[in-house]
Formats: structure tokens, C-alpha cells, sequence
């Protein structure tokens, strides 16, 4: 079975127009496609309302999918962007959306290198996400700040008692999941 990434994004992403979906207000496009985050999901929103209009550092954007966050960051002002994800779609998708939008950022399996200092952004179910976290643990001591998603509202209070991220700075909420923000105080290691 093909799936129809138009029809499915013209279906289920908000500013979808003239075939792509409009991120404001990043000022950026996104082409249909496999990759996750087409801003139909709040995980990805609330994310992107975390997320500083400014960055001064470098992002890792772990579980990119369609390039989304990354390309929200590079348009933030991040000097260097790396997004990973284990599938090579999302991959590809997440690269023809930086060339549809004229921009060079890194998307790849894994990190090309290990930034001095960095913003890591990670929008996944709160399963995947101690999955993933524990798969990078290079990154863990240049981790300055974090903004994660994917996390449950009835799963809040579990998640935070055991969240290995640092101290929470911030927590929104939006149609039943939260996103938290991290400062990498007192980074701690182990899973979520």
C-alpha cells in the first residue's frame, strides 16, 4: 500500500497551502512526506513554542523526522543544526526540506561530531525517548539545555520523578501531552 503524503498532509496540517505546510513564525516550508512533524500533532507545537526565538548554540535535534525543529532552529539562529533519526525516509524527507528551503543542515543516523556545547531537542513518546537518550551518551556532558515532547499527561508525574535531563526550568501543556524545558545543571545519567 502507497501512501498519499499530500492527501495526508492536506488532511491533517494546519497552514497547508499551495502544497506545503507554512511554519510560522520560523518564515519556513515543509513538503509532504514520511517524516514526523507536519505541526498536525501538538508535540510538535509545543516544542516550537519552547523552543527560543534566539539560540546562540549548536542543536541536536534527536528523532528529527521531517526536519521540522531543525529547520525552526537553523531559522532561530542556531550556527550549526544536526538531525538524526533511525529512518532513512524521515531522513531523506527531512533533507528535501532544507533544500526546498535553501538551507544546509546535517541529517543523518548518527552525529558527525559531538558539539563543545549544545540545545538538544527531542520530540518522541517518552518510551522511545529513554531509548534514544541512552544511545547517545557522548552527547550527555555538552548538553546545555533541553526541550522534550511526546510525553502523556497522565504520564507527567512518572516521567518527571525519573526524567535523567537536569533541572526542569519549564513545562507546558497541550491537548493531553506536556514538553519540558532542561537546564544541564546536574545532568544525570540513566533512563527516563
Amino acid at each position: 500500500m502507497t501512501i498519499d503524503w499530500h492527501e495526508q498532509w492536506a488532511l491533517h496540517a494546519p497552514d497547508f497551502h499551495e502544497g506545503f505546510v507554512h511554519v510560522k513564525p520560523f518564515g519556513f516550508r515543509l513538503k509532504p512526506g514520511p517524516g514526523f512533524g507536519d505541526l498536525s500533532h501538538s508535540t510538535t507545537r509545543l516544542i516550537l513554542e519552547m523552543l527560543p526565538r534566539k539560540i546562540s548554540v549548536p542543536v541536536v535535534d534527536i528523532g528529527c523526522g521531517s526536519g521540522v525543529l531543525s529547520l525552526a532552529a537553523h531559522f532561530a539562529g542556531a550556527p550549526e543544526v544536526y538531525g538524526i533519526d533511525i529512518d532513512e525516509e524521515a531522513i531523506q524527507h527531512a533533507k528535501e526540506n532544507a533544500k526546498l528551503n535553501n538551507v544546509s543542515l546535517f541529517f543523518g543516523k548518527t552525529l558527525p561530531k559531538i558539539p563543545k556545547t549544545c540545545l538538544v531537542l527531542m520530540n518522541m513518546i517518552s518510551s522511545e525517548q529513554r531509548i534514544a537518550w541512552e544511545t547517545q551518551k557522548e552527547l550527555h556532558p555538552h548538553v546545555e539545555e533541553m526541550i522534550v515532547s511526546g510525553i502523556p499527561v497522565d504520564e507527567q508525574d512518572r516521567f518527571l520523578a525519573a526524567s535523567p535531563y537536569g533541572t526542569l526550568i519549564s513545562m507546558k501543556e497541550l491537548e493531553g501531552w506536556i514538553a519540558c524545558r532542561y537546564t544541564q545543571t546536574t545532568l544525570k545519567t540513566g533512563a527516563a
